[in-house]
């Protein structure tokens, strides 16, 4: 299982965990694929999620819409739903790796049943401070 991570800088813990539970407690957990390994302009490599799962997508924009979060979007960054597999800085390696990797047309099938939320450290890791569980689908 997978966790989908969201990040706000600049409001109190308990102000982020409290909203974010609220705008998130309709949304039951949820099956995506991932495939079509992609790269950016950082040289991360990553596996996004394939367009068909909206889920995600849609938990992003009900979150940016609420008035707390809505200053922190960015949209000169288009969000894109993935999960970053490495780092890799030579761009012909980078390329090589893209080609070697697509060409298998691997997917990763999971349900996502967690949302983390994380404060991004001054050296670009990540220190999870909440998890929320998402509610089961009702059946």
């Amino acid at each position: 299982m997978l966790r989908s991570i969201l990040i706000f800088t600049k409001l109190s813990e308990i102000t982020i965990i409290q909203n974010i539970q609220t705008i998130l407690n309709p949304f039951s957990a949820f099956n995506v694929i991932f495939k079509n390994f992609s790269s950016d302009e950082k040289s991360y490599l990553w596996l996004p999620v394939d367009e068909e799962c909206s889920v995600i997508q849609t938990m992003h924009d009900v979150l940016y819409q609420s008035p707390l979060f809505s200053p922190f979007l960015r949209p000169e960054f288009p969000y894109t739903p993935h999960i970053t597999v490495g780092q890799i800085h030579n761009q012909q390696s980078m390329l090589s790796t893209l080609k070697v990797l697509n060409s298998k047309q691997l997917q990763i099938h999971a349900e996502i049943d967690t949302v983390s939320i994380e404060h991004i450290l001054d050296n670009d890791d990540s220190d999870e401070f909440f998890q929320i569980t998402l509610s089961r689908p009702k059946k």
